[in-house]
């Protein structure tokens, strides 16, 4: 085999036309006006090809050696290096380069829709508890900083966290040991299930409550988020997106994954909804074992419906909708 173009000298711009021949036994011959040089086939580079780009060849003494891509050239290359060639043929077609872009985005919508979750439910079980202890009295010390000691007697709190020791052992085993605080945050009605099993009663969601039933009703939803690790879950989740986004593009300072975190938010609302229907299941179940009954969780929902106004659309919040859980309560 004969290539024909130009050679470079060793550190220089300067280029005379030559030729460049394949012998039969392993070595190769430049040719130029001032004579010939043989090189031996294993110190001779090529490089790989990329489009309509002239192939280099190094040399062992500095030379570069400049010839148009051809066929021969390339029949002659293949076999060398298959995988140069086959992103050569994906980078000039443009089919190729729409069916990989369609191929990336349903790896990628894939991974979120059921490998993250799968790894991250995983990697939620296997934490060990000590760990989410720490975890959970982190986020708690966390949510003093917004919220106030509880307003609520020591009787009363005693008599909450009672009843709640008193059905427990009736309930599917929760991973963690279940430990009720309570705090208020200006007759805030809510409450939390954080890592660890700690569940935060705000004083405005037990006053919401008007009877005993309705307050077990909201207990039971956060055991709900308990037992199945949903905070945990999350926080793994988080965590893998966020390093997801600083290995991709770079940015370790947080900005591109600030940048990313809209769309990611409306992607894990329907997540989050899940987590809520599971924690409403776990509770409507728990409430007939213990009561024969569940509707005093559709009673807490109407309370909090007409207590929260407007609700926001569904595809921007991260509960369901609340007529539905009010409706899949009785």
């Amino acid at each position: 085999m004969q290539l024909s173009g130009h050679v470079f000298a060793p550190r220089s711009s300067e280029r005379s036309a030559a030729q460049f021949q394949y012998q039969s036994d392993s070595q190769w011959l430049l040719i130029t006006h001032s004579g010939m040089l043989s090189y031996s086939a294993d110190e001779v580079t090529f490089s790989d090809p990329v489009g309509d780009r002239p192939i280099r060849i190094s040399l062992p003494d500095g030379r570069v050696f400049v010839t148009p891509r051809t066929p021969e050239l390339d029949t002659w290359l293949a076999p060398t290096r298959p995988w140069a060639f086959v992103l050569d043929w994906f980078e000039s077609n443009w089919l190729a380069w729409a069916g990989s872009i369609m191929l990336c985005a349903v790896m990628v919508i894939g991974g979120y829709q059921y490998a993250l979750p799968w790894v991250s439910h995983k990697t939620a079980q296997a934490i060990p508890t000590p760990w989410a202890l720490q975890l959970g009295d982190k986020v708690l010390a966390t949510l003093d900083h917004y919220c106030q000691p509880s307003n609520l007697s020591t009787q009363r709190q005693a008599e909450i966290r009672r009843r709640v020791d008193h059905f427990l052992p009736r309930l599917p085993t929760m991973p963690y040991k279940v430990n009720i605080e309570f705090r208020s945050d200006d007759g805030q009605a809510n409450a939390f299930a954080l890592p660890g099993g700690t569940i935060v009663l705000l004083d405005g969601v037990v006053n919401l409550a008007k009877t005993e039933q309705q307050l077990d009703a909201i207990v039971l939803h956060e055991l709900g988020h308990v037992y199945h690790r949903h905070m945990m879950t999350r926080l793994v989740e988080s965590s893998i997106i966020s390093v997801a986004v600083a290995l991709m593009t770079g940015e370790a300072s947080g900005v591109i994954d600030n940048m990313a975190g809209a769309g990611v938010f409306l992607l894990a609302n329907r997540r989050s909804r899940g987590d809520e229907q599971q924690a409403d299941a776990f509770a409507r179940q728990a409430l007939i074992t213990l009561y024969g009954s569940a509707n005093s969780l559709g009673e807490v929902f109407l309370l909090l419906k007409q207590q929260g106004g407007l609700e926001a659309p569904e595809w921007l919040s991260t509960h369901p909708n609340m007529e539905e859980r009010i409706e899949r309560s009785h």
